[in-house]
């Protein structure tokens, strides 16, 4: 008589738990990027640039779950902040909005069941594949200059055509990890840190040379030498046609560290399991 009480009472919660079952999870991150390429060799979070991502991850297991998300980050950098003199000559400048479309799988390293007291923690990672579009621009006069559509090496002017406009879209591998904890009900709080490989080195719209500025003055484009070579703002000597501009070989990066707001779907209800 004593077990069939105890099952009577027990039953409630077992079918409290078996109908809580964690199916899908939604999540805010707001937090800094950091951008790495010709412009910014070393990465080194000194300033707050905007990040922020919206996503939403189908729960496959406690450990495993397929996480789809669209970002924006902020990036930008300028050579008159470098220590280095040969960065200061060349005088460049960018920002860019890095829109993202990823998707990716998170790993957890341990079992995540935000109903249960002693499941609530876990430290992640995520492992996906993206898309980014962006579009960089630097600071004129006052106005804002599309640098991508100036051709600045030379892509629109050069008559042996060698060199193509880049494209605006760009292949990336995010790679991202943090730790996750249960506030609490749906809600769960995570703080994460990751870094966006892209297959582009324009991020800065600089990668190879300078195009010189009898090239563009040959193809009538006497303004955009103002964008390619700015050495001469500062009383530097332009550079001559074939003086290496970037570094071609390597793509550039971004990295972000954020806070993100996680809220849960569960089925059916299961309000004591998740307090």
């Amino acid at each position: 008589m004593k077990k069939l009480f105890v099952i009577l009472l027990l039953f409630p919660a077992v079918y409290a738990f078996s109908q809580g079952k964690q199916l899908f999870e939604i999540g805010f991150t707001q937090g800094t990027s950091e951008y790495q390429g010709d412009l910014k060799p070393q990465v080194s979070f000194g300033g707050y640039q905007n990040f922020t991502e919206i996503w939403g991850k189908k729960v496959i297991s406690p450990y495993f779950g397929l996480k789809a998300g669209i970002s924006r980050a902020t990036l930008s950098g300028f050579d008159a902040n470098s220590n280095q003199p040969w960065q200061e000559r060349r005088n460049l400048s960018f920002t860019n909005v890095a829109t993202r479309f990823s998707f990716a799988t998170e790993f957890h390293f341990r079992a995540y069941k935000p109903q249960i007291m002693g499941a609530r923690f876990t430290p992640y990672l995520n492992l996906g594949l993206s898309v980014v579009h962006h579009s960089p621009f630097a600071i004129f006069q006052n106005a804002e200059i599309n640098l991508r559509d100036q051709g600045t090496e030379g892509q629109y002017f050069l008559r042996n055509g060698s060199l193509k406009p880049y494209s605006r879209f760009s292949v990336a591998l995010p790679i991202s990890g943090g730790i996750k904890t249960s506030l609490g009900g749906p809600w769960a709080l995570a703080l994460e840190v990751g870094v966006t490989h892209t297959t582009t080195d324009y991020l800065d719209d600089v990668s190879s040379s300078y195009p010189g500025r009898k090239n563009f003055e040959i193809e009538k484009q006497r303004g955009a030498i103002k964008y390619s070579d700015r050495s001469a703002e500062i009383g530097q000597a332009e550079f001559v046609s074939g003086k290496q501009r970037g570094v071609a070989n390597l793509n550039d990066a971004y990295y972000h560290a954020g806070v993100t707001l996680i809220y849960s779907i569960f089925t059916g209800k299961c309000a004591a399991f998740q307090r």
